[in-house]
């Protein structure tokens, strides 16, 4: 439960605005790039669920406490939802990029990476194995789950949001760098936005529940969505 009340509070900060890489834009003619050290993709601590469009929202912070506690109990049901079903994000996002990265001509090969927290990129690629790779390309996991929006927009959508960063194997020295959000919008952060599919709406959490395969098939057009925007990046489009 203390691992739940922490993922809601850090989804909170997100959704009023926080702090991230900054875009850093690829140049594929200046920075020569073949082949790409994937480092695992981490899984979130709790696929993350909260009704920022419920009724609550009318009450201040008294609806704030509520609008906490209803996340934690979705949250935790979602969870166990998603894991029951055999849906891994790290899985479905390293398999999404590896295949989006080797159709736009790159080599890549996955390496192994301890990580101090899913939510955040690795803070030294020091000690991290590039075996022949020309740089190390680094996702994390900020958010995953749904979300509604607000009162006026209360649908569940799919929301992902990464922080994606490209290093040089041998210089360390950052070559691209972006955060990326599927689904959920925030005209508070500076990430490039990326819409999904009606179809991976739901009025409620009830709606959502009852239909958890198509809530697993919105995640899944999330991780190549976010994929495909990586590999157009570095491909200079």
């Amino acid at each position: 439960m203390k691992g739940l009340k922490i993922g809601v509070l850090s989804l909170a900060a997100f959704v009023l605005g926080c702090g991230g890489v900054s875009f850093l834009q690829f140049n594929p003619q200046g920075d020569s790039v073949r082949t790409i050290a994937l480092l695992t993709v981490p899984n979130p601590t709790q696929y993350q669920t909260v009704d920022w469009g419920g009724k609550a929202g009318f009450f201040g912070a008294v609806g704030g406490v509520a609008i906490q506690a209803d996340a934690r109990t979705m949250t935790e049901a979602f969870t166990t939802a998603v894991k029951a079903g055999n849906f891994d994000f790290s899985r479905e996002m390293q398999a999404a990029v590896v295949e989006r990265l080797k159709r736009s001509g790159f080599n890549v090969v996955v390496v192994r990476a301890e990580r101090e927290a899913p939510e955040k990129l690795l803070s030294d690629y020091g000690k991290v194995p590039s075996p022949g790779a020309d740089a190390l390309l680094d996702i994390d996991a900020r958010v995953v789950g749904y979300s509604t929006y607000n009162i006026q927009d209360p649908e569940f959508r799919p929301h992902i949001y990464v922080d994606v960063r490209l290093v040089s194997a041998k210089t360390k020295a950052v070559l691209y760098s972006e955060q990326i959000l599927f689904g959920y919008h925030n005209p508070y952060l500076s990430a490039t936005q990326l819409p999904s599919e009606k179809q991976y709406y739901f009025k409620d959490f009830s709606v959502l529940m009852a239909n958890k395969a198509r809530a697993f098939e919105g995640l899944r057009r999330g991780t190549d969505a976010v994929a495909g925007h990586i590999a157009k990046r570095l491909k200079g489009q």
